[in-house]
């Protein structure tokens, strides 16, 4: 899969940055999100972006995001099932 389709449920695995200090470690960041648009800052693949709101503290990590994760995508078992076949030339 080149894309990850909108509206899928992906459970995040990551950290972002400690909006009280710039010194501090990043805080985890493990969640329930869902793939909503495709964002005019993700550039390549295996990228993602995080809406994280408004104002001063939504701002201040939003500008310091640059973390690595993981992400794995939750989908039902018989169309998990069909993915893996057409990938594995079935």
């Amino acid at each position: 899969m080149s894309h990850l389709a909108l509206h899928v449920p992906v459970w995040l695995s990551a950290t972002y940055p400690d909006p009280t200090s710039r010194e501090a470690e990043p805080l985890p960041l493990e969640r329930l999100m869902v793939a909503q648009d495709t964002g005019g800052a993700i550039r390549g693949e295996i990228r993602g972006d995080v809406f994280w709101g408004f104002g001063a503290e939504a701002e201040e990590i939003a500008g310091r995001m640059a973390n690595k994760g993981r992400y794995w995508l939750l989908l039902p078992t018989p169309l998990a099932a069909k993915l893996l076949e057409s990938q594995n030339g079935g």
